[in-house]
């Protein structure tokens, strides 16, 4: 899995390239931002199978879940 320890707020990067935002405010830590109730697992996924509320990870791994909220990220160079 992978962690990132910090959420970017990118549609604030617009209004910082605009000098009206401060870039500092666009990060939080990820912790903060994810519910408590909620667990939240970064993997490749190569399938997905809602019928049976399960996705199939890229290493194989079976995952089942009652809710499932998907946000796919990009990768910051």
């Amino acid at each position: 899995m992978i962690h990132q320890k910090k959420h970017y707020y990118q549609p604030a990067w617009t209004l910082v390239g605009g000098g009206v935002f401060d870039i500092k405010k666009t990060a939080k830590n990820e912790a903060d931002v994810v519910p408590k109730a909620a667990e939240s697992i970064k993997v490749a996924v190569n399938e997905f199978l809602p019928d049976e509320n399960t996705l199939i990870c890229k290493s194989g791994v079976k995952l089942t879940y009652n809710y499932l909220i998907v946000a796919p990220s990009i990768q910051l160079d």
